[in-house]
């Protein structure tokens, strides 16, 4: 009987209170539209719609997702240490760099990041004033 209970651990959000309103208004619906014979509350909506969500998450409503709750400071952090990285490497790193990387990077995919830098070797000369360029100077 404790491996039950142990098992059925309740984990408890906080919604905001315009997705509560919405949450009301369904199980209004519900009453309005199933009638009395079904007793429904907000848990019980909030739980039949996961419930039928088993597909994963779309690319749009990742995006959207990351739009709504990206922390910039951690964001800034990565670009910084992958900035570092590069100029271990001997790769060139600007500000197009950046914000290629702002624009695709991911918490967990910092592959991305890596494929936008370009060898200086390879690199002709350009004047920095026109090219927007904010590399990091040569350590040393």
């Amino acid at each position: 009987m404790e491996n039950k209970k142990q098992n059925k651990k309740i984990d408890r959000i906080l919604i905001d209170p315009s997705n509560m309103q919405i949450l009301n208004d369904i199980a209004h619906q519900v009453q309005r539209e199933l009638g009395e014979t079904i007793s429904v509350n907000s848990k019980i909506i909030c739980n039949f719609l996961i419930k039928l969500r088993i597909s994963p998450l779309s690319q749009e409503e990742l995006q959207l997702l990351r739009t709504e709750n990206q922390d910039i400071v951690k964001t800034l952090r990565n670009v910084t240490q992958e900035a570092i990285r590069a100029r271990k490497n001997g790769l060139d790193f600007n500000l197009n760099d950046v914000s290629k990387i702002l624009e695709t990077l991911s918490v967990k995919d910092k592959s991305i990041a890596t494929k936008t830098f370009k060898s200086k070797k390879s690199q002709k000369p350009q004047n920095s004033k026109d090219s927007g360029d904010l590399s990091l100077p040569e350590p040393g």
